[in-house]
């Protein structure tokens, strides 16, 4: 099965990324947008992984959220990848708590680096997908386009688990299940 693990957008934010995407919508064609409910900072791609895999995949995840404590993520602004000239997916940077993001991938990286997950060849980014460019038009000006979300700040959000889930890839786009939840344990000891 096709598995990735990643922070989920707190449900009170989906209406303001609705809003978001349903302005960006307006002014671009061939995207794929990911429904609000669905978006998620991806922290790290595991690709196709049998049964028996997931086990001992969770005793690691399970080990990492031992020593992790709850944090705060605040997201901010539109933005795309790779970059504004050659567009792939447009992006909502993860803002304040981005630092802590990064220490997790780290700790879940080197964990499952143990049992035969490569680390990532690029830098670790962290950021919600908003919607995958399908078909991209030269002569927009996507940082024209994405200047007004530029400096747009969500609430912030209380970041207390990461999930391992499940993706299936449909026509109407990907479907995501939650195969197992590691909560931060080191926030419950006081």
């Amino acid at each position: 099965m096709r598995t990735f693990i990643a922070i989920e957008l707190d449900d009170s934010l989906a209406g303001k990324v609705r809003d978001m995407q349903d302005k960006l919508q307006s002014q671009l064609d061939g995207v794929r947008w990911v429904a609000p409910g669905s978006v998620h900072l991806t922290l790290k791609f595991l690709g196709e992984i049998n049964e028996q895999m997931i086990e001992e995949v969770s005793r690691q995840l399970d080990a990492v959220a031992s020593d992790k404590g709850a944090f705060s993520l605040r997201p901010k602004g539109a933005g795309a990848f790779p970059d504004l000239r050659r567009p792939r997916v447009i992006i909502l940077a993860a803002g304040e708590g981005s630092e802590q993001v990064a220490g997790l991938e780290k700790d879940i990286s080197s964990r499952l680096e143990n049992i035969g997950f490569p680390r990532g060849r690029r830098p670790f980014s962290p950021h919600f997908t908003l919607g995958r460019i399908k078909r991209w038009n030269a002569r927009l000006d996507l940082a024209k386009l994405l200047e007004p979300f530029a400096d747009y700040v969500f609430d912030p959000f209380k970041v207390e688990e990461f999930i391992l889930f499940r993706s299936e890839l449909r026509p109407e786009g990907a479907r995501y299940t939650k195969l197992a939840r590691f909560l931060f344990k080191a926030n419950l000891l006081g």
